[in-house]
């Protein structure tokens, strides 16, 4: 239950009495009925000097090459493609990152009943300008989730059974690691969803960076995605109350 309830807010501070938190860059040697705190590493601030276009610069490298060492890989890498920019944006930096390995990307549409049937042929333009490998799965969540009756854990049902799907076509094509776009903004609101991608080991590669949508945004319009400004289109079913039927 004390692990459970995680780090206090105050670093080093435990939420009880007596247990305190091992900080940030410290280890603990126990032994002889006594335990010694060592520090291994210190984070030191400088004098920032680079004027704002190199500071911007920097961080965009830094920002990049975070995601990029995610997707280094020897077998072949697939991403969830929505047509969307923040999958369109990751799909990009996975083909990016093949280049220097020789591997393929496939770039896996879902033709679902709750997404618009128009955003396949946005996909497939997405996937091939990009240098991607389009496939299309045609799935009937409603019936094979089992969310027909909308229920309160729609959005985590759906979703596990199409990354399950996801995960059976990415078996045949020999891939093991599994990419969405999740960015930063969306785990800061209610998303059941991504308990199920976290929950399947699929990667997100956009937030475990701390991508903001802003920051997918501007990153896809540098590099001339042409679905940078494309409005986000959420999933049908968001438009009923919990317990309206959807066929």
């Amino acid at each position: 239950e004390v692990l459970g309830l995680g780090p206090a807010k105050t670093y080093g501070k435990g939420v009880f009495k007596d247990v305190l938190e091992v900080l940030p860059g410290h280890f603990l040697e126990c032994g002889s009925g006594s335990c010694v705190e060592h520090c291994y590493w210190k984070l030191e601030s400088h004098v920032h000097e680079d004027g704002w276009e190199e500071t911007v610069e920097k961080m965009q490298y830094l920002i990049e090459d975070a995601v990029k060492m995610q997707m280094l890989s020897d077998v072949p890498i697939c991403t969830f493609l929505s047509g969307g920019v923040d999958s369109s944006l990751l799909l990009k930096l996975a083909c990016d990152a093949a280049k220097e390995t020789g591997k393929k990307v496939y770039g896996i549409y879902l033709h679902t009943m709750l997404h618009p049937a128009k955003e396949a042929k946005e996909a497939q333009k997405v996937a091939q300008d990009l240098g991607g490998i389009f496939r299309v799965l045609k799935l009937d969540e409603l019936e094979g989730a089992g969310i027909a009756d909308n229920p309160l854990d729609r959005c985590y049902r759906c979703k596990r059974y199409l990354f399950e799907r996801i995960q059976d076509e990415a078996k045949v094509l020999g891939v093991s690691t599994i990419l969405e776009g999740t960015n930063k903004d969306d785990c800061q609101v209610y998303r059941p969803g991504i308990r199920a991608v976290r929950e399947m080991g699929i990667l997100s590669p956009l937030a475990d960076a701390e991508f903001t949508k802003a920051d997918v945004r501007r990153l896809a319009k540098e590099y001339q995605i042409s679905v940078s400004d494309k409005p986000s289109t959420p999933c049908l079913a968001t438009r009923f109350p919990y317990g309206t039927p959807i066929s």
